[in-house]
């Protein structure tokens, strides 16, 4: 049985690195943390017996051998964090995966199909404005000219960063995974949210991911001496840029009943002086939603208000969209799956959205997908205030134990047939098709 304890350590240790002086854990992508978070968690990999390898995008893949190489069960997720970010964030699906294969070496459990934990690189978009990197590259959403033209607040492009980290940019395609290589993929995650608190419910079970479109805008007023123009003569950039966040939040209001965000969440003010006009902004944001149709509408009334604020404030605005993201729908066969794995441990859930975008939105294009949630104590993430007690972890743990137990083919070994999900069956691949123990297919 997974050890809740065990895991535990493994969450404050890897929480070491990152820490640094002050409160909260930043391991930007790429970053040395987060190198050194990789190379930690790796060499655990290597002493639970696991096959690791690394691909040119610093994904890190350690597979438990099964009866058959193909398809594996994947589960996982990330080590990367935000600035300051908290303990679980990513982690928890790493070091619970890394829990469950290695409680299974010692009981000598044999599974039908390969358990492979992923290691996603750069999944959060603190550091090149743009998600779930890592997860792009392995499922083919990532080419070689977004290398380039994806780059951080330093103006560093992601092919350098990737090159100044040990990696290959050149050989992007080569990560892009085989089809048929996964029968689906898994992820245990904090959920970020107060919701699974508030109900005082154990588990979420994602019924699907909201999705970002993510946006630069640019904006060009005059920067004159702030003590000799009149207030009727300014083209201040600055207040032009208030504007704007503030038609951010009103957009997204007027849509709450659609579940509809917006967030402005940086904005640089050039030349900075205290006695100078803005003459210059640059400001980043999102909309979020789980209706592709409404996050579209919400992009295209802040654009028609872009053009307001050009034309009444006589300064040039210029938006750019670096991400567009559809939200994902989850597999219904894994729910479903999961919801039967909950009632036979007696783990009260709940099937819920989830707001936070997650590695499971990319890997559901190629094979089915599931995320479980945990509670985050206040609904507080990417914080340093993020926390899930010890206690809490625990249902999560064993409800994920359970799950990969039966879709590794592990739980039927002992008795003829094969439970089906659907299109996915446990023990077989994400076509409805059997597998036997030479590889073959019925």
């Amino acid at each position: 049985m997974a050890s809740v304890e065990r895991l535990w350590r493994d969450l404050m240790e890897l929480a070491t690195i990152g820490a640094g002086a002050g409160r909260g854990i930043t391991r930007l992508a790429f970053s040395q943390d987060d190198l050194r978070a990789k190379m930690w968690v790796i060499e655990r990999f290597k002493q639970a017996g696991l096959q690791v390898h690394q691909d040119s995008f610093g994904n890190v893949f350690a597979r438990r051998p099964g009866r058959v190489a193909v398809p594996a069960v994947a589960v996982g997720s990330h080590l990367d964090t935000v600035v300051a970010g908290g303990v679980f964030d990513g982690a928890l699906g790493v070091l619970a995966a890394l829990e469950v294969a290695r409680s299974w070496n010692e009981s000598g459990l044999e599974t039908e199909l390969p358990l492979e934990i992923v290691v996603f690189a750069a999944e959060e978009s603190a550091r090149f404005g743009v998600s779930t990197l890592g997860s792009r590259a392995v499922t083919g959403q990532l080419n070689g000219g977004d290398l380039d033209t994806i780059s951080d607040r330093n103006g560093v492009p992601l092919s350098r960063a990737l090159e100044q980290a040990g990696f290959d940019p050149r050989s992007v395609a080569s990560c892009v995974l085989p089809p048929g290589k996964y029968a689906c993929f898994v992820e245990l995650h904090i959920e970020q949210g107060p919701e699974l608190e508030r109900l005082g419910v154990p588990v979420g079970l994602v019924t699907g991911i909201a999705a970002p479109t993510r946006f630069r805008v640019t904006i060009e007023g005059t920067a004159l001496h702030s003590g000799t123009v009149p207030m009727g003569r300014r083209r201040d950039a600055l207040v032009a840029a208030a504007q704007l966040v503030e038609a951010v939040e009103a957009i997204a209001l007027s849509e709450r009943d659609h579940w509809l965000v917006g967030t402005v969440a940086s904005v640089d003010v050039f030349p900075g002086s205290t006695n100078t006009i803005p003459g210059r902004v640059e400001m980043r944001g999102e909309f979020r939603s789980t209706s592709r149709e409404v996050k579209d509408r919400a992009m295209d009334r802040f654009l028609t208000y872009c053009e307001e604020v050009r034309q009444t404030r006589g300064v040039t605005v210029e938006v750019s969209i670096v991400q567009r993201d559809d939200p994902t729908v989850m597999h219904e066969g894994l729910i479903e799956e999961l919801e039967r794995t909950c009632r036979e441990l007696e783990v009260p859930y709940h099937r819920m959205p989830s707001g936070a975008g997650h590695d499971a939105m990319n890997m559901g294009k190629i094979c089915p997908a599931a995320i479980i949630f945990v509670p985050s104590r206040g609904g507080v993430s990417h914080h340093p205030d993020e926390w899930t007690d010890q206690k809490d972890l625990a249902p999560g743990l064993a409800v994920l134990d359970r799950f990969l137990t039966r879709l590794t083919g592990a739980a039927v070994a002992k008795r003829p047939g094969i439970a089906d999900l659907g299109d996915v069956t446990v023990g077989g691949r994400t076509d409805g098709h059997a597998i036997h123990s030479d590889g073959g297919l019925t």
